[in-house]
Parts: structure tokens; C-alpha cells; sequence
């Protein structure tokens, strides 16, 4: 949760925050509450409780409105991935049924429809519930330097992030 959701739902259980302390590391905000509660909010989302009443101050969080959404955000896009290739089918096949068997929902542009939009209108339809990205590189294209076809080498395609369209 974020800290402005520990604070919607600290209010929402009749709690009163006493301090509101950024952390000089910038990692997270401390909040002191007037039952003696402290609670340490970190940016990744997470959060502890201590100090008095802690068991209180847990107890209203987990329960809250706000924890049920954020569980429920957290899982939705933690489990798609955008799968990013290049002009190997094979790989990318081995890799969609590989991303599938560790419980994975692969997201591949162009297996989905268009619908009439562009690649960055798809991107921006399916971007906000996908946790991550995995870029497949394959050895697509052949390079060598300028007049040296006998120092040939194979090199993943430079724009292999805009192939799924």
C-alpha cells in the first residue's frame, strides 16, 4: 500500500497519525499515530507495525478497504507478461509455453486483437495490469563491418521491441 492509502485507511479506522516523517534514505515515511503506534511505510508498498497498540493498528489495516484493493491490484499485474521478440518462432513458442508452466499469463501483441489500433494504442490498453516484460533476443540479422563479409556475425534485429505488431 501506498502511503496515502495507509493513511485513508488509519483515518477510515478512527486512528489519528501524531508525525509524518520522510526518511532521509528516501525509502519510506514513518508514521507516528497517538495511540503509540508507529508505522514504517516503505515505497516497494510494504509496511510493519510497531511500538503500542500494534496489534490494533495491523488489525484495521489488514482488514481494510484498502488492503482488499491493493492485494487484488498486486495480483492482477504481477502475473501477465509482455513477451518481446524477434523473428524466431520456435523460441518464441518455447518461451510463451515456458512463462505458462511457472503460472504465468504471456501478453504477445500480435496473437491479440487490433481492433483498428496502433502498437502504442495496444501497449497503452494492456500496460497497466502487466507486472513485467521479458525481451526474447534471437540472433536474427547478420552484421560485419564494412567491406568484411568474412567476419559475419548474427545480431538480435535493433528493433526487435517493436516486432509484436
Amino acid at each position: 500500500m501506498t502511503v496515502d492509502e495507509l493513511k485513508h485507511a488509519l483515518d477510515k479506522a478512527g486512528f489519528q497519525i501524531e508525525s509524518d516523517t520522510r526518511w532521509t534514505n528516501e525509502t519510506g515515511t514513518q508514521l507516528r499515530l497517538k495511540n503509540g503506534s508507529i508505522l514504517n511505510c516503505f515505497d516497494n508498498g510494504n509496511y510493519n507495525v510497531q511500538g503500542k497498540n500494534k496489534e490494533q493498528v495491523s488489525a484495521a489495516l489488514e482488514g481494510s478497504d484498502v488492503a482488499r484493493i491493493s492485494a487484488v491490484r498486486a495480483t492482477a499485474a504481477n502475473d501477465k507478461v509482455f513477451v518481446v521478440y524477434g523473428h524466431d518462432p520456435s523460441a518464441r513458442t518455447e518461451l510463451e509455453a515456458t512463462l505458462r508452466r511457472w503460472g504465468l499469463d504471456p501478453i504477445i501483441l500480435d496473437q491479440l486483437p487490433s481492433e483498428g489500433a496502433t502498437l502504442i494504442e495496444k501497449l497503452e490498453k494492456y500496460y497497466p495490469n502487466v507486472g513485467f516484460a521479458v525481451v526474447l533476443a534471437t540472433p536474427d540479422d547478420e552484421a560485419f563491418p564494412k567491406g568484411k563479409a568474412d567476419e559475419k556475425k548474427y545480431r538480435a534485429r535493433q528493433n526487435v521491441v517493436l516486432e509484436p505488431c
